[in-house]
């Protein structure tokens, strides 16, 4: 999402045509469409633009410079450097998660609504699936894909919800089946999904979206949740990669707007 809102953003600030590949997105927002066959095959022959937010390079370009075909790997550029300098037939490789990227979503924040509005039936099935339920506290808890360094420990959340859940239910969401499980003394939210008919981190981020308030994990998926559902009460630490020690880990409450 964030690579999609940044470079689209990018493009109609000035005046450029955007072209994506399929993504989730295409699947479960009713606005956001997947380029061409021609808009695809055009993509192979733009200038790849390596966005300085990724740190990591291509597999080609990685071989390339081992072998000694190439004497430097590519230099990366500061997405602010773009807006200033813009230009267009370009492949974006990076993630538009820098400060003036985020700045620049919140700058945009209608716009992006629009965008990344969910199709009307799986709103309807959503809130056929939870009515009744409202209001309740959304815990973000992401695991197994995470390295173990970023994984928050349960009791720091669990002394968040208790600091801030007063009268409102509990729902956990999490790539692991076994989370839930772990906050049984909260009678956190349990729904059958067979009937939904998309993936359950599509119900989960929904689950977050119109939570009262969110518990995150300095995740991207809980951090565009709290975005879209306009969350005054989200608590997380910062977006993982901006971590600069375990201090970081600390889960505070953060401004989205």
């Amino acid at each position: 999402m964030f690579q999609y809102a940044g470079a689209r953003l990018y493009a109609e600030y000035n005046g450029f045509k955007s072209a994506f590949p399929a993504w989730v997105g295409s699947d479960v927002f009713g606005r956001i469409e997947s380029f061409s066959i021609l808009e695809k095959i055009q993509s192979y022959f733009l200038k790849t633009c390596h966005l300085s937010d990724q740190s990591a390079y291509t597999k080609t370009e990685a071989v390339r410079f081992i072998l000694g075909l190439d004497k430097r790997l590519p230099e990366t550029v500061p997405v602010f450097k773009l807006h200033e300098n813009p230009r267009d037939n370009l492949d974006f490789y990076g993630y538009f998660q820098d400060d003036f990227s985020i700045k620049k979503l919140f700058e945009n924040k209608d716009k992006v609504f629009r965008w990344f509005q969910f199709k009307s039936d799986i709103v309807k099935k959503f809130n056929d699936m939870t009515k009744g339920l409202d209001p309740w506290v959304g815990i973000h808890l992401r695991r197994g894909d995470f390295e173990e360094r970023l994984v928050l420990p349960v009791a720091d959340i669990k002394l968040k919800l208790m600091d801030i859940q007063k009268n409102r239910r509990v729902f956990i969401a999490s790539n692991d089946p076994k989370a839930i499980d772990e906050f049984s003394e909260f009678n956190p939210i349990r729904i059958n999904l067979k009937s939904f008919g998309y993936p359950a981190y599509i119900f989960d981020f929904l689950m977050l979206k119109d939570s009262e308030a969110i518990i995150g994990c300095g995740s991207t998926f809980s951090w565009w949740a709290a975005y879209l559902g306009n969350k005054d009460e989200y608590y997380s630490p910062p977006l993982t990669h901006l971590w600069q020690s375990w201090k970081d880990k600390k889960i505070e409450k953060v401004r989205m707007d």
